[in-house]
Parts: structure tokens; sequence; C-alpha cells
């Protein structure tokens, strides 16, 4: 756990190979990824999966979201990536995408509270708001970036590494 891993004031692209079980009646959100503020508001950029459904959630705005569509599989490899726009005005934005697809909004409006990001402590498996919060699966291939990733770039991160993969293939002439 450090602190000033994020500049303030940008836009993220977070993604990690995870492996969890899914199911039961916890619905609170396990934190891949954390890098919030532990005082206060909790606001930053953080990420993680639903242990009931397989959703993939953030906290943001105040408050947890998660996705409608996008599902961690039960106890499989999944990629999961986080897209996070964090502003000064209601325009800031986060987004989820699984296994490549295209993104699906989780969130739209002010995330002005998310930009303390240089001096938070940044946190693999657990989030700032508590123990019941901690990641109960495996992490791999954790990735933070400082730019806006596109759809294509995380399908093609997805295509690159999943199992069974012909996304490149060399063969001798």
């Amino acid at each position: 756990m450090g602190t000033g891993v994020l500049p303030d004031e940008q836009s993220y692209t977070l993604s990690a190979w995870v492996r969890v079980p899914v199911g039961g009646g916890d619905t609170n959100c396990k934190y891949v990824m954390d890098a919030s503020e532990p005082t206060g508001s909790y606001n930053g950029a953080a990420f993680g999966v639903r242990r009931d459904n397989g959703a993939v959630c953030t906290f943001v705005g105040g408050a947890w979201r998660s996705s409608g569509s996008d599902f961690v599989g039960n106890d499989a490899w999944t990629f999961v990536a986080v897209r996070q726009a964090i502003r000064n005005d209601a325009s800031g934005l986060v987004e989820s995408s699984i296994n490549g697809q295209p993104f699906e909004m989780l969130y739209s409006g002010n995330t002005w509270d998310s930009r303390n990001l240089a001096t938070s402590p940044f946190q693999i498996g657990r989030w700032s708001g508590g123990a019941s919060y901690y990641f109960d699966g495996v992490i791999d291939e954790l990735r933070v970036s400082s730019a806006s990733r596109s759809n294509a770039w995380i399908r093609a991160s997805y295509e690159n590494q999943r199992a069974g993969s012909t996304f490149l293939s060399i063969t001798n002439p």
C-alpha cells in the first residue's frame, strides 16, 4: 500500500483478470483495486465484483454503482475493465467491460469528489471502507492506465490473453 500512485483530474482505465466464486447472499462489492480517500466520502478510483451476482461495481459520486449487463463468470477467469473520467463539472463518467465487450455506463455525473487520487492509498484486493469489502478470489494482470482506453484496445487486450486465443499466430513459411 502506497500513496501518490495516480495524478489528479484525469481519465483512467483499470483492468485485471479475476477469478471469484459467484453466488450467495452477500451483496457487497468485493474490491479488486482501490485508490480512494480512506476518510470521509471514500471517493476515488476503485472497482470490484459483487459476490452475489458477479456484477462489476465501483464507488463514485458518494455511492457504489454496479453494472446491469456486465457479469463475471462463476469461478472462471474473467477480464474486467473499468474506465473512469474524473472532471470538475457534471460530465464525469464510469464505465465497465467484461471479456472485451464494449463498455457499459455505470455512472454519469459529477466526479469532482474523486480528485483525491494523488494522495490516496493504493490497495489491491480491498477497499478502504472496511473488511467486509475484501476481494475473496484471485487477481492477475492488474493494470492501471492514466489514459481512457478505447473499446478496441480493451477487446485486443482480452483477445491477446484469453485461453485458446488465436489473436496472434505465427507460422513457419
